[in-house]
């Protein structure tokens, strides 16, 4: 009975760990800026033509991190589009 007692309170314990985890992940995905470029506004060229690849060559020089970008990319948070597009990046920083 005591170790069935100490073996739950790990389980808890761990599971709290990577439950917070998760959540300051996703958060940070999400939620926390992303880019990092002065100005209110950058605009970029997107081609009927260019690949995924492509957009975040363009990307990579606004944004502080590519890997939280393609995560968010992947879970649909990035709108795809077939047509070009003259997009405004926008900074949600003043």
């Amino acid at each position: 009975m005591k170790y069935r007692k100490k073996i739950l309170s790990l389980m808890v314990l761990l599971g709290l760990f990577f439950g917070t985890y998760f959540v300051y992940q996703f958060y940070k995905t999400f939620f926390w800026d992303n880019t990092k470029f002065e100005e209110k506004v950058a605009f970029v060229h997107i081609y009927e033509d260019d690949s995924f690849d492509d957009l975040l060559n363009k990307l990579s020089p606004l944004l502080i991190s590519t890997n939280d970008f393609t995560a968010a990319a992947a879970s649909g948070q990035v709108a795809s589009s077939t047509a070009a597009h003259r997009r405004a990046a926008r900074s949600t920083t003043s």
